[in-house]
């Protein structure tokens, strides 16, 4: 059988993030948590912030180093944000409400 270009069809399944998200310039609604850690997480100088971030306020060490490998570290924050880009958009702004406290 004879289905068509493989090309064309497999560009046509491809993993709908991959072909309408990843390098557009989207951006979220940073109202909540969600939406704001999909726009941090779409820039690496903003993503070295978080995790900087993040290591000081739990182990009292920040500042990454990226020349090493943190730039892995980078990538693997990074991974999260089709995920989340995926809970954004399945669930409401009710819900992202309810949360955290009010």
């Amino acid at each position: 059988m004879h289905y068509g270009d493989r090309e064309e069809i497999e560009e046509q399944v491809q993993d709908p993030y991959e072909r309408n998200v990843k390098d557009k310039d989207i951006s979220f609604n940073e109202e909540y948590l969600v939406g704001k850690l999909i726009n941090i997480l779409d820039n690496d100088e903003q993503t070295v912030d978080l995790i900087s971030a993040l290591s000081a306020g739990i182990t009292g060490k920040g500042d990454l180093n990226t020349q090493f490998s943190g730039r892995a570290l980078v990538d693997v924050f990074q991974a999260m944000r089709p995920t989340l880009i995926k809970l954004y958009t399945e669930n409401t702004r009710d819900i992202f409400y309810e949360w955290f406290d009010k």
